[in-house]
């Protein structure tokens, strides 16, 4: 993405907290945290995206390595959930601009029900270092005070330890299992 491009985004930022009062996130293009600045997932993204999602250690927990093309579909698919849901995912990059990965709040079918469900994801040179926290943080925030939903889910594969810890710390609580894409995940909820 270019500096102009990102400038002209990072211009419709609003505060994490927002109104209390809404209960969608239409004009939630971007927001920031203390480390890191999101914008609305964008067809400039790709390079970004690909890079993240041919990392092996990074897509371990994702259903694996993904190939460019299958980025670019995972791309459009979530432009298309955007467009659809008024909420998708966001691009996040440091204060310095240095791409950092991605997070969101995205509807997924689970055993038959659409929930929305937060994720996340960063380039492995970010991990440990609290981002995935910081960012769940904002991400349940968001949810409380710009969506209508009665609850919020994060999925994680069974031997995804880390991510589970972030999801406990940030309120939500192991419910149940479910397979997902194949995979065994545990599915942890947070209701209003």
């Amino acid at each position: 993405m270019t500096a102009q491009a990102r400038g002209q985004r990072e211009q419709r930022a609003v505060s994490v907290a927002g109104d209390a009062g809404a209960s969608e996130t239409r004009d939630m293009d971007s927001f920031t945290t203390s480390r890191l600045r999101a914008t609305r997932l964008a067809a400039d993204d790709l390079d970004d995206l690909v890079a993240l999602h041919l990392d092996p250690d990074v897509s371990r927990y994702l259903g694996g390595v993904r190939t460019p093309q299958a980025t670019a579909d995972y791309l459009e698919t979530n432009l298309r959930h955007w467009a659809e849901h008024g909420v998708g995912v966001w691009t996040l990059r440091t204060n310095d601009g240095t791409y950092a990965g991605r997070a969101g709040l995205r509807y997924l079918d689970v055993e038959g029900v659409a929930e929305l469900e937060i994720g996340y994801s960063f380039a492995k040179t970010l991990w440990g270092r609290g981002f995935a926290t910081e960012i769940a943080h904002a991400l349940v925030e968001i949810w409380r005070t710009r969506r209508a939903d009665p609850s919020l889910i994060g999925l994680v594969m069974k031997q995804n330890l880390a991510s589970e810890r972030v999801l406990q710390k940030v309120g939500l609580s192991y419910e149940s299992d479910t397979i997902l894409h194949g995979e065994k995940c545990g599915v942890f909820r947070l209701w209003r």
